[in-house]
């Protein structure tokens, strides 16, 4: 099986990489989408397009770096200015 993390920033996904070697049959890949919808969309497409991968799961801050959320929350993101 094979499994793609992503996030926009290689800050968000280097607490995930030590799962690389902890996943047996599964071939881990991380992705670096680049920040914002646009660069998202892009990047994921393209890298779909080429891998096909059978997962793929998208990780991050939701951009903020403030004390309004605890680490671990998680949020809904309803508008992006852009």
């Amino acid at each position: 099986m094979k499994v793609v993390i992503t996030a926009a920033t290689a800050m968000e996904i280097e607490p995930f990489k030590v799962l690389r070697n902890r996943l047996d049959g599964i071939d881990l890949d991380y992705l670096i989408s680049g920040v914002g919808a646009i660069a998202t969309t892009f990047t994921l497409e393209k890298y779909i397009s080429s891998s096909s991968p059978d997962l793929l799961i998208q990780i991050g801050i939701a951009g903020t770096y403030g004390d309004k959320l605890k680490v671990g929350s998680a949020v809904a993101v309803i508008d992006e200015l852009i």
